[in-house]
């Protein structure tokens, strides 16, 4: 684990141009990148509209790319808290601009525009353009080890002639079938920001933007529903929604269906992402509200109910909070192995090798298998490690042959993502929570050491968030917590806490109790 604080300065804002427009275009660059053949570009655009450039101060060597582009998006929405969003960005930098829409996406945020001019194809070696040569070192070497994942967007593309350029086209266009719009300036790469080149770039961004303005792309994530019912029951009782653990579904609360028995309609939310096409939620606060939103198709009014394994508790705990602001009343919270949220857990953030090594090693303690999954066997660049991660799932019997590798793909997806994302609750809830915490700590693969954390950042306790926490430990780890015998002891405290919640009701009257 790497205990040093993210090496990153703070990110500039430089306006390139005023215009009338609420929409201006977003230009990212790095420390060290050259303003002036975006300046130049700029001032060929045409139409009343803001053109701003954000420029990153330069990262450390550690710093990935996902972790880089959270910081743009946290800039981004501090400027402009919503969008419809254009963004461009120029040569290696545009895989970071790829990677702030995909974060912007999970935010269920409107991204209209995504630009990228002579970048280069995902997983390659990269060319540098307009940066000096040690930001180049850098960026290149992080920048080779990001695996962009398929966007509903459309992503133009403005390349100048070569073999490189028409490389890095194909690359897109295999990730992104239709959605890559390719644009050709013929000249070399050199001659780019040149006139009439540049001029000649400028019409084509402008007509791209023009484009985008027009063309409504349908985004399949507005569309999806996470609610899944997993036990029909009686209709007139409080039904209990459950919110799984990172990169899991909702199969994993099947045992505590059976162990509360059929009189309970449960139901599952299931996260955006593990079909392996949408891009999954990226902030706690687009989960809860989309997950509010599906519970209250189904049950329009309280008490409602409410469990999370894991990450899980994280987002039920925000649905809660959104719930009593609705004047909503919420029982109990059940809170299943949780780590407690904070400001240094928010700063937590995983590489995509680390990642995939830590839910190596979850599998690895849910099935009692081992994947002997090595960081040289995902490392290596002539092979696909969540192909690698596939076979080494199917040899130890947690996949069938119709699983597909899309499977396996949206589970990474959404637990790299899961396990990056942020929370901290900007308020205390007033209510109740029955934190069931395992025995057993779970073991860890010793390769798993591809994390950055602020180590100088405070940590919290639940009761710092909750305003009455009630805690009780069962033995198992935190896979096996969700099994035999522990869910029968489960199932017996959520019960308990829910119906002396409900007496508790009876006694007060009509008088309003939250939790």
């Amino acid at each position: 684990m790497n205990d040093e604080p993210e090496m990153q300065g703070p990110i500039s804002v430089v306006t390139f141009r005023n215009g009338a427009s609420a929409k201006p275009l977003l230009i990212l660059l790095t420390h060290g990148s050259e303003l002036t053949p975006l300046a130049r570009l700029s001032s060929f655009l045409r139409g009343d509209f803001p053109v701003r450039c954000l420029q990153l101060e330069e990262p450390s060597k550690s710093v990935s790319v996902e972790n880089i582009a959270r910081r743009y998006v946290d800039k981004l929405r501090a400027l402009q808290p919503d969008g419809p969003y254009r963004l461009l960005g120029y040569g290696v930098v545009g895989l970071i601009v790829y990677e702030v829409a995909a974060q912007l996406i999970g935010a269920d945020q409107r991204v209209e525009f995504i630009g990228l001019i002579d970048t280069p194809r995902p997983n390659n070696e990269s060319r540098r353009g307009q940066q000096s040569a040690q930001t180049f070192s850098r960026l290149a070497g992080m920048t080779h080890r990001y695996c962009p994942q398929p966007l509903s967007a459309e992503v133009h593309l403005f390349n100048p002639d070569g073999a490189f350029a028409a490389d890095g086209a194909r690359a897109w266009r295999s990730l992104l079938n239709q959605k890559a719009i390719v644009n050709t300036i013929e000249c070399p790469t050199e001659l780019l920001f040149s006139e009439p080149n540049v001029q000649m770039l400028a019409g084509k961004v402008c007509e791209a933007l023009d484009r985008a303005a027009k063309v409504k792309v349908r985004v399949p994530e507005r569309d999806y529903s996470p609610l899944i019912a997993i036990q029909a029951g009686d209709l007139s009782a409080p039904a209990i929604f459950c919110v799984p653990g990172a990169g899991a579904n909702v199969t994993s609360f099947m045992s505590l269906a059976t162990a509360l028995g059929s009189g309970n309609s449960i139901y599952g939310l299931q996260p955006r992402g593990l079909d392996g096409s949408l891009v999954p939620h990226s902030s706690i606060s687009a989960a809860a509200e989309a997950y509010v939103s599906a519970v209250r198709s189904v049950q329009p009014g309280g008490p409602y109910r409410l469990v999370g394994h894991s990450f899980g508790g994280w987002v039920i705990l925000e649905m809660a909070h959104r719930l009593l602001a609705a004047g909503e009343r919420v029982e109990p919270l059940v809170v299943l192995d949780s780590e407690c949220p904070s400001p240094r857990r928010a700063s937590r953030r995983y590489s995509q090798i680390g990642a995939l090594l830590k839910l190596a090693a979850i599998l690895e303690t849910a099935s009692g298998h081992r994947l002997h999954l090595t960081r040289a066997q995902i490392e290596d660049v002539d092979r696909d490690a969540q192909l690698v991660l596939m076979e080494r799932m199917k040899a130890a019997g947690l996949l069938t042959r119709a699983n597909t590798l899309a499977v396996v793909r949206g589970m990474a997806r959404v637990f790299s993502t899961n396990l990056n994302t942020p929370y901290v609750p900007t308020s205390t809830y007033p209510g109740h929570m029955l934190l069931v915490k395992a025995a057993e700590e779970v073991e860890h693969n010793s390769e798993d050491s591809e994390m950055e954390i602020d180590e100088t950042l405070p940590e919290n306790e639940w009761t710092d968030h909750v305003a009455t926490v009630e805690r009780i430990e069962l033995p198992g780890n935190h896979m096996t917590l969700l099994k035999q015998p522990n869910i029968d002891a489960i199932s017996q405290h959520l019960i308990r806490v829910w119906e002396t919640w409900r007496h508790a009701i009876r006694k007060q009257g009509p008088r309003k109790l939250t939790s």
